[in-house]
């Protein structure tokens, strides 16, 4: 089985990639699953809440990046390649840095808007792991442009390992939660080597260019705007609970415990958009070809587990994490609902034809839609309206999108999609969720 997952690895690099978001997803929930058996709520709430601030403000971007880098590297001709991945690189860094200084110079008035409570005393230690660990989110596609795939895997489990391991090592030793921050900085500055160590260019001088990217003129920016406005309709859901909540930490952890995509889901889903864009990119027949056979795979291995794991959530949920998230599972089931946006696919074809404008137009209408569906639902159904909102206004965006690349290309929906078993499955989990809250 070994030999044949090394095999698969090292043939197929979006099994790879796959395989190593698999594992990132992982990692965060099994850190949610570690931290209630040896911290106090207030303390959970208080790491959610850094988490959320640092990922409000990178997440977009780095996402913008990393879906711009994989096709922008495809067309890039080979003798310029080397100084492409350094600038990519220097891109990382120097946003990771405009994040740091933000929100250490800034960070009182941030914490007042976002989270409604004054700084906590461990933040500057999570911005500096922040400041280094951000720029190595590219580091496993470094390595899959360089076919190195084995290590994508290998690279993850030890990063999985690290990530996971501090929160024992701090709870053994007494370090709270300023120890666990402090190990995932070593961790972060390992893995930032790492990525310069491939990214830096080999016998080439440098020129002002090349030592300075100019982000202004970047052209992954309308993608970065398009998941800046993905990223922010999830913050807004954020700073909606600590408004309507006014800030209370254990609202704020009981609903970010319960607004989780299934690993497996985010992991695959998006391995898969990365990786075809790149070959729809190359070769548009064959590339969407690929896509719609793939897709197919996924949703027979998705949402049969995702309807288990909703018809089972009220039994599993509460002993995974802790009796004190059981209001967590209603906003987890509605938040399952996810998938039904992440199994289409209309953005990864309008990545590879470059229509990256109209994503980032699409996004804006995306947000509205979260917003105002949010501000709506919160005041009959609380947390769980919130959460409704923000799955209402995913699926509104593949919708769009879709419809753009029908009107404009004349690519229909089912070139790239398996629309009739997508139907079939969508109509099952929606029928067993309004089972489940009606027998509750």
């Amino acid at each position: 089985m070994i030999k044949d997952i090394s095999k698969r690895l090292n043939s197929d690099g979006a099994y790879a990639l796959q395989m190593m978001l698999l594992l990132r997803q992982v990692s965060i929930v099994s850190i949610a699953v570690l931290l209630p058996k040896f911290f106090f709520m207030q303390e959970i709430g208080m790491v959610e809440s850094l988490q959320y601030l640092l990922a409000t403000f990178s997440v977009f971007w780095i996402n913008g990046l990393l879906q711009w880098f994989l096709p922008a590297y495809q067309h890039t001709p080979q003798a310029e390649q080397d100084a492409f991945l350094w600038r990519v690189f220097l891109s990382f860094c120097a946003l990771s840095a405009l994040v740091f200084l933000l929100l250490l110079l800034e960070k009182t008035f941030i914490f007042s808007f976002f989270l409604q409570k004054k700084p906590f005393d461990e933040s500057l230690i999570f911005f500096v792991y922040g400041l280094f660990f951000l720029p190595s989110y590219c580091l496993e596609y470094f390595l899959f442009i360089k076919n190195k795939n084995a290590n994508i895997l290998i690279i993850s489990i030890l990063t999985f390992l690290f990530q996971n391991g501090a929160i024992l090592i701090a709870w053994y030793f007494h370090w709270g939660i300023s120890g666990i921050f402090k190990i995932w900085l070593l961790l972060a500055g390992l893995r930032f080597l790492i990525c310069l160590v491939l990214a830096f260019p080999r016998a080439k001088k440098f020129s002002i260019q090349t030592v300075i990217p100019n982000i202004g003129k970047h052209p992954a920016l309308p993608l970065i705007g398009y998941a800046f406005m993905a990223q922010w309709a999830l913050t807004f859901d954020g700073w909606l609970v600590n408004y309507h909540f006014m800030g209370d930490a254990v609202y704020f952890a009981i609903f970010r415990y319960g607004a989780r995509e299934i690993p497996i889901v985010l992991s695959l889903a998006t391995g898969l958009s990365a990786a075809m864009s790149m070959e729809i990119a190359k070769d548009f027949s064959e590339g969407i070809k690929k896509l719609k056979e793939k897709t197919l795979k996924l949703y027979h291995l998705l949402f049969p587990l995702t309807i288990f794991l909703l018809l089972s959530s009220s039994i599993w949920f509460p002993l995974v994490f802790s009796k004190a998230f059981s209001e967590s599972v209603l906003i987890f089931d509605i938040f399952l609902l996810t998938i039904l946006s992440r199994m289409l696919f209309p953005q990864t074809v309008a990545i590879a034809l470059q229509e990256h404008k109209i994503l980032f137009y699409i996004s804006i209408i995306e947000l509205l839609i979260n917003i105002l569906a949010s501000v709506i639902l919160v005041q009959y159904f609380g947390l769980a309206g919130i959460a409704a909102g923000t799955c209402l206004a995913a699926l509104s965006e593949k919708i769009l999108i879709a419809a753009y690349l029908y009107r404009k290309h004349d690519i229909r929906w089912n070139t790239y999609t398996p629309l009739n078993m997508w139907i079939l499955y969508s109509f099952l989990l929606l029928i067993c969720l309004v089972a489940k809250m009606c027998l509750i």
